[in-house]
């Protein structure tokens, strides 16, 4: 199946294994308003997935970013890419709901929130029921959704690492740090359903995270402690004052103890990296 499918502005690019959850989200190619990319990374190569509704490649020997990188010419024929990992749990109309508010908002950056049920590793990517959009200064590289001028300035920060480690703390910098161009997108969570780190890529012998995460950061000038921030964000219902967009502060706070998900809702880690989040985000 040829790319582009049928000249859409949205294309989901999907490195995909043996235990991949797309079919949950691949929907139809004459209704979905997005097209599909699979990237097949693992022994069984691209014939295992020939048959889907899809645009099949084999990308065995590579890794996620790094191949993405040597796409890009392709990938930027697209307005946004949404690149998730194979372990996300979605249907086709979250995928839709998370173009169409990227969109909506103008954002340069995103990606959707973590549902409860998921594995996470940062307390700000959890979904928060208040909002349909979170400013913030970061976005994971489990499920990043770019814009093309996005990709194409971020995209030469693809390669600095053997994995993913670091470079996602980058890409805010690299974007000049706007206030409400980055994000999360709480109006279409989805579940993150691996622990992480247990996917089916597999770290060459001596592999080091942490040497990964100190190259990123010296190169591109990040502190040795990342620090989150929460700069506001666009609220699903307007406020009584009629408003929907609010800053860092204790309205948002108030609205993130209003939408919080029931997990984390007494738990102190979260709310210590919450407080601190919208601290030096003010």
């Amino acid at each position: 199946m040829a790319l582009p499918l049928a000249g859409k502005e949205n294309l989901v690019f999907l490195r995909v294994g043996d235990t991949s959850t797309h079919r949950e989200w691949i929907g139809d190619p004459a209704t979905r308003p997005y097209d599909v990319w699979l990237d097949a990374y693992t022994d069984l190569g691209a014939t295992a997935w020939a048959d889907d509704p899809a645009y099949v490649t084999d990308g065995r020997g590579t890794t996620k970013f790094a191949r993405a990188q040597a796409l890009v010419p392709e990938l930027t024929r697209y307005e946004a890419v949404w690149f998730p990992d194979d372990d996300i749990s979605v249907d086709p109309a979250g995928v839709e709901r998370l173009f169409a508010t990227f969109h909506s908002h103008g954002l340069w950056l995103a990606q959707p929130s973590l549902a409860d049920g998921s594995y996470v590793s940062h307390e700000i990517t959890r979904w928060n029921g208040s909002f349909e959009v979170r400013y913030t200064n970061f976005v994971e590289a489990m499920c990043p959704l770019f814009s093309r001028e996005a990709l194409v300035r971020c995209a030469p920060s693809f390669t600095e690492c053997v994995s993913a480690y670091g470079i996602d703390l980058a890409w805010g910098r690299i974007l000049g740090d706007p206030r409400d161009r980055l994000g999360m997108i709480d109006g279409a969570p989805v579940v993150h359903t691996r622990p992480v780190g247990k996917g089916a890529w597999k770290r060459p012998e001596g592999f080091d995270p942490a040497a990964d995460r100190a190259r990123v950061g010296a190169k591109y000038g990040l502190p040795d402690s990342f620090v989150f921030r929460a700069y506001g964000g666009i609220l699903r219902e307007p406020g009584r004052d009629g408003r929907r967009e609010i800053p860092a502060g204790l309205r948002y706070l108030a609205k993130m103890a209003a939408g919080v998900s029931p997990s984390v809702r007494f738990q102190r880690r979260y709310w210590s990296r919450t407080l601190k989040s919208v601290w030096r985000g003010r």
